[in-house]
């Protein structure tokens, strides 16, 4: 059995959701898209397009839709989220063991079998243990020891059919 402690305050929670934004493929994307659009702007205006290249106007609302006003709604909603959630910003008590997880915080517990978890996956900062495709516990890295990352993942990888 294994018991950890951890806390999200407003700067993990950012940066949890920026690094899981960024490495969505469709947000990817859009980025791609939008340095595009704003580069072949960039091209139009220096000359270096022949000159039967539409006008650039098109080109620099998409790069601003993408590269500005996205991000800038998408950091509303984060704020938004954790503003209107008490629990995710409790000190949370976690206990692991062969069975699954319990969640321990100070409005609520929560129990959480292995078999009925979604996946695990560990990042250089996180554990993050999905119990469904959208909603993860997160498992601060900064808030273990060295023994504890060790333990947490040997349990995990002890689970039947995670490997």
């Amino acid at each position: 059995m294994l018991q950890v402690s951890t806390h999200l305050n407003w700067q993990r929670y950012l940066r949890l959701n920026v690094y899981l934004l960024l490495t969505s493929p469709m947000v990817f994307l859009m980025l791609c898209v939008g340095i595009g659009c704003l580069l072949y702007m960039l091209f139009y205006l220096l000359g270096w397009l022949p000159a039967q290249s539409f006008f650039p106007y098109p080109m620099l609302f998409l790069s601003l839709v993408l590269l500005v006003l996205v991000p800038w709604v998408s950091y509303g909603r984060i704020k938004r989220n954790f503003e209107s959630s008490d629990r995710t910003k409790e000190h949370l008590e976690y206990t692991f063991d062969e069975q699954g997880m319990r969640v321990k915080g100070a409005s609520f517990e929560a129990v959480s079998q292995w078999d009925m978890t979604y996946k695990v996956k560990e990042n250089r900062w996180w554990f993050l243990i999905y119990q469904n495709r959208l909603m993860a516990n997160v498992i601060v890295k900064e808030d273990l020891t060295e023994e504890e990352i060790k333990q947490l993942r040997t349990l995990v990888k002890n689970v039947e059919g995670w490997k």
